[in-house]
Formats: structure tokens, C-alpha cells, sequence
């Protein structure tokens, strides 16, 4: 499942990680390829779970936190504190592609977390970048870097494969 969630959803994040945060093609696989080592870019995945497992709640009911990860980069401590006030101020429902993509964009925009873009527009390789991402902000007890570099390959063939259809479509439309 978490192969066909993030095969369904890597090029239109990677297009919108481009298009706000101003990245290279590489650079945005490199974000996603953290994010689908993490969790399959399914929203609301909690930390140790199947991907087909039910999503999870960010808090619970009396305000404590579940163990571990949740959501696409795995956001725990803080960072699952500021995610689940962040949903509860922007009224944004959850879990969904608005909840995931909007609190990545807000941290890389709006909070300490936007230190990890400066490094990351340095990286033009596909390792660098993904490596840079993970060091900069997933900063993730394990590393795996294969495992984030495939997944960022792989983010990229779909980017540019979806890329090559749309220059097809658009052809055709003109004849």
C-alpha cells in the first residue's frame, strides 16, 4: 500500500515542494524521498505501524502524546505538539494531503525549520540533497540513507515520467 500511496502522490508533492520553496527537481526528491522512507507519504501514519493500518490521531483525547512518529516525516515531540496546534488553529482536516503538505510547508516557511532549505539549495546530486534533508530536518534516530536515496530515486523517475506526459497531452491538445 505505502508503494502505491507514495507512487500516486510523489510527483504532485514534488511539484508543489518545487513551486513553493523554489527547488530543483532533485532537491524535492530528495525532501520526498525522506518523507516516503518515513511513511509511505501516508497522511496520518503513525510510527511503527503497518501501511495499511488504521491512521492514527496526532494527540489523544486527554491531551498526551502517542509514542513515536506520526504523518509523513514522522513528527514527534515538539514538532507532534506544533502539528497538532497548528491543525486545531488552521482548522485543517486530518489526516489528509492539505494536513501533511500544509504543516512541511509551514515549518520550511515559518519556523526554525527553514534552516534546512539554504543547505539544502547547495545540493545538486540526488544523495547530497536527500542526505542534506534528512541531517537539516528529518534528523531521524535512523539514518537508512540507502533506503531514503531509493525512495528519492525513485520519486524522481515518477516526477519526470509524469513530467513526459504532460509535454505528450499537451502536444496532442495542439494538434
Amino acid at each position: 500500500m505505502a508503494n502505491k500511496v507514495f507512487d500516486s502522490l510523489a510527483a504532485r508533492v514534488m511539484r508543489q515542494l518545487m513551486e513553493e520553496l523554489d527547488l530543483t527537481d532533485v532537491q524535492a526528491a530528495g525532501i520526498v524521498g525522506n518523507f516516503g522512507h518515513e511513511s509511505g507519504l501516508i497522511s496520518g501514519r503513525q510510527q511503527g505501524t503497518s501501511e495499511t493500518a488504521k491512521p492514527k490521531p496526532v494527540m489523544n483525547k486527554d491531551g498526551s502524546q502517542p509514542k513515536g512518529g506520526i504523518d509523513w516525516p514522522q513528527w514527534d515531540g515538539v514538532r507532534r505538539r506544533a502539528f497538532s496546534e497548528w491543525l486545531k488553529r488552521t482548522k485543517t482536516p486530518y489526516p489528509s494531503y492539505e494536513a501533511s503538505m500544509g504543516f512541511v510547508l509551514h515549518e520550511l516557511k515559518s519556523t526554525p525549520e527553514k534552516a534546512a532549505l539554504p543547505a539544502l539549495r547547495k545540493q545538486t546530486t540526488l544523495k547530497a540533497a536527500t542526505e542534506t534533508f534528512e541531517k537539516k530536518y528529518e534528523r531521524a534516530g535512523v539514518k537508512a540513507y540507502p533506503k531514503r536515496v531509493e525512495m528519492a530515486q525513485r520519486a524522481l523517475r515518477l516526477y519526470r515520467e509524469d513530467k513526459t506526459k504532460d509535454k505528450v497531452a499537451k502536444a496532442e491538445e495542439k494538434s
